[in-house]
């Protein structure tokens, strides 16, 4: 299936059944939705393909850190599992940073984001990523997002914005992804079945739902 020099598709469906779609394309990171057609209108999201580009920065949603800790915690392990399939599938190497607020001393916190950075390049290089393709930085309170810094009476959320986690790609290599679906086996326009697919061929797309098994 292909898109138009717009970006629009079509394709006809049957009711009561449904149906995942991944777009992908070359040097541009992928993105998937899936649609349950149930009623006579049912809404589509579009795909959004976020193209490689060396200094793009993006901000890791959901991984939190006990108070003082550095340890990775058990809820931060998804998030940390798309990081994985991220490198797995794009020929990219990144930075991981790691950004503390501003309470405590600067020095303090460039050590503490330090240790946290390195605890999830740690983790993701654990998962069979090649320790050469991610590196881990931590700026402590240096980069604040907001005007919370020291002196400033802030919310907790502001101190939350302040604490996060970031990843920036360094470098793009043009090589081929890990893995590849033999796309001489299907034709444009045609649906399959999923299972046709790998397992994994479908993971970290960002379905509107959960697919079923």
């Amino acid at each position: 299936l292909k898109t138009d020099a717009m970006g629009h598709y079509e394709l006809e469906v049957s009711p009561r059944t449904e149906y995942a779609i991944k777009a992908t394309k070359d040097g541009y990171f992928s993105d998937g939705t899936s649609i349950k057609v149930q009623n006579t209108y049912f809404p589509v999201r579009d795909l959004k393909l976020e193209k490689h580009k060396e200094g793009k920065v993006f901000t890791v949603d959901n991984i939190y850190y006990d108070f003082d800790k550095w340890f990775i915690r058990e809820d931060a392990e998804p998030a940390l599992n798309n990081l994985v399939r991220i490198m797995q599938e794009n020929p990219i190497t990144v930075e991981l940073s790691s950004y503390t607020d501003c309470r405590g001393s600067d020095a303090y916190n460039m050590k503490l984001s330090q240790k946290r950075a390195q605890a999830a390049v740690d983790y993701i290089i654990e998962h069979g990523v090649d320790a050469e393709r991610i590196t881990a930085k931590g700026y402590g309170e240096s980069m604040p997002v907001n005007g919370c810094v020291d002196g400033v009476k802030c919310t907790d959320a502001e101190y939350q914005a302040n604490r996060r986690t970031e990843f920036k790609i360094i470098s793009v290599t043009p090589e081929p992804p890990p893995q590849e679906i033999d796309e001489s086996k299907y034709l444009n326009g045609e649906m399959y079945e999923k299972n046709v697919f790998s397992r994994d061929f479908f993971e970290g797309c960002n379905f509107s739902e959960p697919l079923d098994n």
